[in-house]
């Protein structure tokens, strides 16, 4: 058994800290902004992305990555200083055929159906450049097509 010296022991203890460091700078650099709950970020939306539609309003925005959609649920208002803010209150992986369709996922479209329906907002489903008004409803009319 041979002995290390202290250098040696330091020089080891600091070569494992540097390795921890450089996994932990890559996994950051590889950070994934809805499944490490960055989608809690409020999001200014530009004149474009808020596509002329109504504020304050419930929104349900879709984004799409190389293999799976993302919905977040929020309320879309203008801030005191004149810009157009989403607060999310929720985001939800589903797949590419409901942003393509604009289609309402169970949980986030049964919470925006409700919440629409008891703070009086309009609500729509974004994706991209298009978009679709959720209509009022008697809750026994709906469904997940509104």
């Amino acid at each position: 058994m041979s002995k290390e010296t202290i250098e040696e022991r330091l020089n080891g203890l600091l070569s494992d800290a540097e390795y921890k460091i450089s996994s932990l700078e890559y996994k950051l650099a590889k950070y994934d902004y809805v499944n490490d709950w960055g989608w809690r970020q409020i999001k200014q939306l530009t004149e474009e992305e808020n596509l002329g539609l109504p504020v304050p309003r419930l929104e349900l925005r879709y984004s799409i990555d190389a293999a799976n959609a993302y919905v977040s649920y929020g309320l879309v208002l203008k801030h005191l200083m004149g810009h157009i803010e989403l607060i999310p209150f929720s985001s939800t992986r589903v797949s590419i055929s409901y942003a393509e369709n604009l289609t309402l996922p169970h949980r986030d479209g049964a919470h925006i159906i409700h919440d629409k329906e008891n703070l009086k907002l309009p609500a729509y489903v974004v994706y991209k450049n298009k978009y679709k008004k959720i209509p009022f409803k008697n809750p026994s009319e709906r469904n997940d097509r509104f």
